[in-house]
């Protein structure tokens, strides 16, 4: 796909268009975008960057958020810049403030705020790493980091992108004028190519909540104020909306896309009481990002181990990455270390990573599912939380109801030697009661999941 193609293609879906498209809520009132104004509004960005010196191809480095990201975003792609998304966090890095660019590409800062304008800055190492860099390349991704391991993977060109949108538009049946509500951050690719991106190419409308308190109430009254018909979570944020529902009535007219972390067998089936649909994604950043919905595979193929249920996939749009050549085999098959089985129905679930499973006595996997089924039957935990290399040791975290009674808390210090025995592996086990206080201060951790957060606050240190 040529560049002018891609850029028609938006402008089929944009121009011309007076639809709602873009839409968030202020103290001060409702801001509404339509189709035609973002496409206006990008274009004259466009022109503004070009004046300021930027050609296409140079690297723009921005914190989207809100509407004026959203039509920055909308910017790079129509003008052909490479477009690289990052946190608040990033913004403090030593060479955003570097002034000694180098090599064929330019790189710029774009200015926070209102303002539109330039810094020149120095390339940035990671980026460098990734090339060579495609002349049709559009974004770079990089993983979340909410687990403390973020860091740059991916460029994805126009056909890439392409290829997502129009794949997961097909496979989730996205209808037109349906809405979406965007929570996450768009330096995440899950929340970028796959939540924003996606609701704007399916002419969606797009509501916009970048200041949205994680209140369980609070995300429940958007969906059902705002009559939301798509919302594409982390599963931390699917189990806040599942909170606030516990007392008040489901969302049947809402269809849930989680993705970026194995879901818990008690979290989907709460969805299927609470929710019209629950979608479980599965991707790599390096797919960009997606590979499976509700466990069949979405613009690529898949293959599975036979000595051990690891997970390959194959693509034309794996976009590049850093250590491209060392992750792919001779046939293109990337390894993505999960372990995965087929149900009776052909269906692929996601078990866990292979550096937290490990084979007990009997020669069978052991994974993250098979711990929480045993401590669920052992102390009926609310949420575990599990850590570590399944080969050397384990630290296992139980959180449990306030109802659970004193003695069963006394005896869950015992649960180190049953756990040894039943898995022969040493743990770790620290438990908590979970209060409403403690679960709120879990679900406001910047974790995928809750069980991650249960982790990072019984072992601290570690």
């Amino acid at each position: 796909m040529s560049p002018h193609d891609f850029r028609a293609e938006w402008q089929d879906r944009l121009r011309g268009q007076a639809y709602p498209l873009l839409a968030t809520r202020r103290p001060d009132g409702l801001y509404v975008l339509s189709g035609a104004a973002l496409w206006n509004r990008a274009i004259e960005l466009v022109r503004q960057w070009r004046r300021a010196g930027a050609k296409p191809g140079d690297l723009l480095i921005d914190t989207p958020a809100g509407i004026a990201g959203a039509s920055r975003i909308m910017a790079a792609l129509l003008g052909g810049f490479l477009y690289y998304p990052i946190s608040p966090a990033d913004c403090a890095a030593d060479w955003l403030a570097a002034k000694n660019p180098r090599g064929g590409r330019r790189a710029f800062r774009l200015a926070s705020g209102r303002s539109e304008g330039l810094s020149e800055l120095a390339m940035p190492e990671a980026v460098s790493e990734l090339e060579p860099l495609q002349p049709n390349a559009r974004f770079v991704l990089s993983t979340s980091g909410t687990s403390g391991n973020g860091r740059l993977l991916v460029v994805l060109d126009a056909e890439c992108i392409r290829h997502q949108l129009v794949c997961h538009t097909e496979a989730l049946d996205l209808a037109e004028g349906a809405s979406r509500l965007c929570l996450l951050p768009w330096w995440h690719s899950f929340g970028l190519v796959l939540d924003l991106l996606l609701g704007l190419w399916a002419r969606q409308a797009v509501w916009i909540q970048p200041d949205l308190a994680m209140r369980s109430h609070s995300l429940v009254e958007v969906c059902r104020d705002e009559h939301i018909n798509h919302l594409a979570v982390v599963p931390r944020l699917a189990e806040v909306l599942f909170s606030g529902l516990r007392t008040t009535e489901g969302l049947p007219e809402l269809c849930v896309h989680t993705g970026g972390a194995r879901v818990t067998e008690s979290l989907r089936r709460t969805a299927g009481q609470r929710v019209g649909r629950w979608v479980d994604g599965y991707g790599l950043t390096e797919c960009g990002p997606g590979v499976l919905l509700d466990g069949v595979p979405v613009g690529c193929e898949v293959a599975i181990a036979a000595d051990g249920g690891e997970l390959s996939v194959r693509s034309d749009f794996l976009g590049l990455f850093a250590g491209r050549r060392e992750r792919l085999t001779q046939n293109g098959w990337l390894s993505t270390r999960d372990i995965v089985e087929r149900d009776d129905s052909g269906r692929i679930a996601v078990l866990g990573r292979m550096d937290h499973a490990w084979k007990d006595a009997t020669g069978n996997w052991v994974t993250a599912r098979d711990i929480e089924a045993w401590a669920e039957k052992k102390c009926a935990t609310a949420v575990i939380g599990i850590a570590g290399n399944g080969a050397h040791g384990l630290r296992l975290a139980i959180a449990m109801p306030e109802s659970t009674s004193l003695s069963m808390r006394n005896w869950t210090v015992a649960l180190e030697t049953q756990f040894n025995r039943r898995f022969g592996v040493p743990v770790t086990l620290r438990t908590c009661v979970l209060t409403p206080e403690y679960r709120r201060f879990l679900q406001a951790d910047r974790a995928k999941t809750t069980s991650d957060a249960l982790i990072k606050s019984l072992f601290p240190m570690l």
